[in-house]
């Protein structure tokens, strides 16, 4: 299992990993401050990981939220280095009980074990005297959380980025939250953004204003196109196309439609970043 590419950034380094290299969305990075690690990779590559973590002392793993290609190495980096690893209060449940993982997701990352975890802090400080800020940014799941390293100017942005434009949402991802977040994160001081699947991207703030303006804006289109009476299928083929073969493995899980789906709701609440009617 090799690590697919390194990267050096600002005194940080990173490993990307993944079984299949198909692209941002079937691998992941592992970043780490010296001895601090974000996140542990998904449990299929845990020899990668390891090689990458074994290269100098592991003191402390920080998890911005539950998902497998972010904390399913978690249990390992526990046992191997004799640490508990630091998550949101919302994740720190599902990280110690287990969670059901579709097959989709089981097949690209693999299946994580269990972890018990400590909290994660409001603010940690590094072992140079910096700290790293911790900042709630749900959306893509509802206990995400992004790390703000204010003395670098970088955003370890966990998946709130990914792209500029997304064109598909897990059925458990909350688009009103999602926007609610790119808003707020987008108040805090950062040049860059540290995205875990898409890498260093320069100017983050404007890649994550494009992103919210996106957003934005397919919800405007949706409302028209719904004003207009078009049926929902036909909503999905003109503002995004058909739905392609990921829609289709993962039965509609990620799809064209629920994005779609999600923005329609938006619209007719009439309020923007608002949330998703439960």
């Amino acid at each position: 299992m090799p690590i697919r590419e390194t990267v050096a950034f600002r005194g940080i380094e990173g490993a990307r990993v993944g079984r299949f290299g198909l692209g941002i969305n079937t691998t992941a990075i592992v970043y780490r401050i010296g001895p601090a690690v974000i996140d542990a990779g998904p449990p299929n590559q845990w020899p990668a990981v390891r090689r990458f973590l074994d290269r100098q002392p592991v003191g402390r793993l920080f998890l911005t939220h539950h998902h497998e290609d972010h904390a399913g190495n978690a249990a390992c980096v526990a046992r191997r280095y004799g640490l508990a690893p630091l998550a949101p209060e919302p994740s720190r449940a599902r990280l110690a009980a287990g969670f059901a993982t579709p097959i989709v997701q089981r097949i690209v990352w693999g299946r994580p074990r269990p972890v018990q975890t400590d909290p994660l802090p409001p603010i940690v400080e590094l072992e140079d005297g910096t700290s790293l800020v911790a900042a709630p940014a749900p959306g893509h799941s509802d206990d995400m959380t992004c790390l703000l390293w204010p003395d670098r100017g970088v955003l370890f942005a966990a998946d709130l980025y990914l792209s500029r434009r997304i064109t598909h949402l897990r059925t458990d991802e909350d688009l009103g939250a999602m926007m609610r977040s790119l808003e707020t994160v987008l108040g805090l001081d950062f040049d860059t953004v540290l995205c875990a699947h898409r890498g260093v991207v320069e100017d983050g703030p404007s890649a994550l204003q494009a992103k919210l303006d996106w957003l934005g804006s397919l919800v405007e289109d949706v409302r028209g196109l719904c004003q207009q009476g078009v049926d929902e299928r036909e909503v999905v083929r003109r503002l995004l196309g058909p739905e392609d073969g990921l829609s289709w493995v993962s039965r509609l899980d990620i799809s064209k439609r629920n994005l779609v789906r999600q923005a329609a709701a938006l619209a007719s609440s009439g309020r923007l970043g608002a949330g998703r009617p439960r």
